[in-house]
Parts: structure tokens; sequence; C-alpha cells
């Protein structure tokens, strides 16, 4: 599902970062899972949540603007007779709290490949490396200026 302003009320260039970054996922997932990889790594190095309105499904943070951009177009070539397609999400935050809370999104979405890796993306870069050993990936780096103790 496409980002909803409303969501977005003093936030309103995460909602053009997100209508970005799904049209460029969704032009990227259709081209590669047709003819370069059945797989598909997305890597969010700064994933967050921060400022979010919808706190119960997160819509409007990157992770979840990936996951709902990704598995459409997986779930829309699988329809069209393109089995055995794969979309990893490795979700990368420092802040303890988004970490706990990434956790517990991850934990309600067992459905999907999610990992999340806690503390500074560079210091994991090794595991998401292996995390990602295969296929295509798409690393989003978008750090905030937020102190790390916010949320």
């Amino acid at each position: 599902m496409p980002p909803r302003i409303e969501n977005y009320h003093g936030r309103e260039q995460s909602f053009i970062k997100h209508l970005f970054l799904n049209n460029y996922l969704e032009s990227a997932a259709y081209k590669l899972f047709q003819g370069r990889s059945p797989v598909f790594n997305f890597v969010d190095a700064f994933a967050g949540p921060w400022r979010v309105s919808d706190t119960n499904r997160y819509s409007d943070a990157s992770f979840s603007q990936a996951i709902e951009t990704l598995e459409t177009v997986r779930r829309s070539l699988l329809d069209m007779g393109r089995p055995g397609l794969k979309v990893r999400f490795r979700f990368c935050e420092r802040n303890p709290v988004s970490v706990a809370k990434l956790r517990e999104f991850a934990a309600q979405k067992p459905e999907f490949d999610i990992q999340v890796f806690s503390g500074q993306f560079e210091d994991n870069l090794d595991g998401i490396r292996a995390a990602c050993r295969d296929g295509f990936t798409f690393t989003f780096i978008d750090p905030t200026v937020l102190d790390v103790t916010e949320n």
C-alpha cells in the first residue's frame, strides 16, 4: 500500500522518501525477479522506527513500506507463474528501544524472512553480508539526525 500523506504530518520529507522508495523497489523487483535473481535482499541500515504515527502496523516506516511493496511484487509474479521467488529483510538499528520494536514487529510477521541487527550499521556489516549470502541486495541507507535516546 502506498504511503498515506495523513500519516506524515510534520514529516512530509519522509512521505516523499517513501514514495520514491516504493516506486524504485517495485520497478527493481519486477526487473530482477524476471531475469537476474530469484532472491531480493532488502537491507535497511537505519531501520528505526522513529516518529511514526501508526504505532500498531508501522505503515509509515520505511521497513514496513519495503515489506508491503516487495511482497506485493512477489505475489503478483507468483500469480503470473513465477514460483520460488524469495525476499529477505535485514534491518539494522542502534537504538535499543527501536530494536525491541523491530523484533516485536518481526515476531508478528513469521511469514517473512526478517532478521534484526542491533548496533551500528558499520559494526554489523559482516553479519548482514552473511545473511544476504546470495541474490541481489538493495541497501537503504538513510540515517536520522535524532539523538540515539530519542524515540
